[in-house]
């Protein structure tokens, strides 16, 4: 069984406040980097069913790196949930918006 997400939450919360903005800011930089070099070198195979193996374990534990730190910084800068939801939104909107206008 996983944890709640008020007991991520707390988590998040700790961390952020022990590190601060600053580090996390420069941590989250790194952790998306290492996203992108593993996603880079799975496009780079092909996406053959081996690599789709290898891979997802890879990806998922630098996704759950950055939800982390992305997390973190979201606490530390007062950036509301609404906002985020409401970003979010206009941008899968926006997107299917382009894709019906292609035909």
């Amino acid at each position: 069984m996983g944890m709640t997400y008020e007991e991520k939450g707390k988590k998040v919360i700790e961390l952020a406040e022990h590190y601060g903005l600053y580090n996390q800011l420069i941590k989250a930089i790194e952790e998306h980097s290492e996203l992108i070099q593993v996603l880079a070198k799975y496009w780079q195979t092909r996406l053959t069913e081996k690599a789709d193996e290898k891979y997802k374990k890879l990806i998922i534990g630098e996704y759950a790196d950055c939800w982390i730190t992305i997390a973190q910084v979201i606490y530390l800068m007062d950036i509301k949930a609404e906002d985020i939801e409401e970003a979010v939104k206009y941008k899968l909107d926006r997107q299917l918006e382009r894709i019906a206008n292609e035909h």
